[in-house]
């Protein structure tokens, strides 16, 4: 459910950002907002997706690709950069992270169990617990 509601996200902030773009005042703020407003805004813009890659467990991303992506979502002169494109490369970077993970843990836990079964005063069941 995480993962499909930062897909969600990620698709619908990729459309607004690029449906905005061919707007031509998307250009340029309107009088009355000033560079400090949108200095803040822009911040907490990344603010947000630096939560969502924290909250979505995505490890360390390259951010120079992060911005590059951004930029090019932006712009929209990428024919390629479309919905279909963000959810397979999104999906298959999860579930081959997620995948990694696991056998990371299970490992892990392995190697605890074993050095946890020679403590003294720790007895081992049949099972290995």
């Amino acid at each position: 459910m995480k993962v499909f509601k930062f897909f969600a996200v990620c698709v619908l902030v990729a459309a607004m950002t690029v449906s905005c773009y061919n707007v031509p005042s998307v250009e340029k703020q309107p009088e009355g907002i000033t560079k400090a407003d949108v200095d803040s805004a822009s911040y907490a813009l990344g603010v947000y997706y630096g939560q969502m890659i924290v909250m979505n467990n995505l490890g360390d991303m390259n951010m120079s690709q992060v911005w590059k992506g951004l930029r090019d979502a932006i712009k929209g002169d990428k024919e390629e950069l479309d919905n279909m494109f963000v959810n397979t490369h999104m999906s298959n970077f999860m579930r081959k992270r997620e995948e990694v993970m696991a056998e990371l843990n299970k490992k892990t836990g392995e190697e605890f169990l074993a050095k946890n079964a020679k403590a003294e005063g720790v007895d081992t069941t049949d099972k290995g617990l």
